[in-house]
């Protein structure tokens, strides 16, 4: 099994961002408050680690920060929902991107600041790619535009959470598979 840092800058945003991706991105007003209470709720999160002293501890600094990553990502969710037309069960996941590790990655150590944007950039390119595939495939329209004939659904699964996860496998398994491909012919290479 390979460790964190091993794996592609893909995978690597997938497994942090697992929870908006499979559960916000059946739209893409969804998916655009996803990136955007993402990307905000984690930048506040880091700027407030470089803030609170490594004397207040350990389990009261991270407790601090979980806090208001959750308590910012309900706020501007609900915020967002007066704004873009969000569907009920998106609105529970996005109330969860606060306890992502997206939120916490940047308060660590292991990223310097400008990969941590980096990885905030791709997290946001990331969920709205999956919902402009997932929402005209699997709701035969983009924010409530029909791209189809009306009434045609072309791969109808991926508006449920199945398809989310069979779509988030398949992008994992082909990121996977061409990173093996590339690192084998490296290695053809310098043999």
């Amino acid at each position: 099994m390979k460790r964190f840092e091993e794996l592609t800058r893909l995978e690597q945003v997938l497994l942090l961002g697992i929870i908006p991706i499979l559960g916000a991105t059946a739209a893409v007003g969804a998916a655009l408050t996803a990136a955007l209470v993402g990307v905000v709720s984690s930048l506040v999160v880091w700027l407030a680690s470089r803030l609170i002293p490594a004397q207040v501890g350990h389990t009261t600094r991270w407790g601090t920060l979980v806090a208001l990553g959750l308590g910012l990502s309900y706020a501007l969710s609900n915020i967002a929902g007066y704004v873009v037309p969000i569907p009920s069960a998106a609105l529970v996941y996005l109330y969860l991107v606060g306890a992502t590790p997206l939120v916490y990655v940047g308060a660590g150590t292991l990223y310097s600041t400008r990969d941590y944007l980096l990885v905030l950039l791709r997290y946001a390119v990331v969920v709205i790619g999956f919902a402009v595939i997932r929402e005209p495939l699997g709701q035969g329209s983009v924010l409530g535009i029909d791209v189809w004939q009306p009434g045609l659904v072309p791969v109808g699964i991926l508006a449920s959470g199945t398809g989310a996860l069979l779509l988030f496998a398949s992008v994992a398994f082909v990121n996977h598979l061409v990173s093996d491909l590339k690192s084998d012919s490296k290695q053809e290479i310098e043999s």
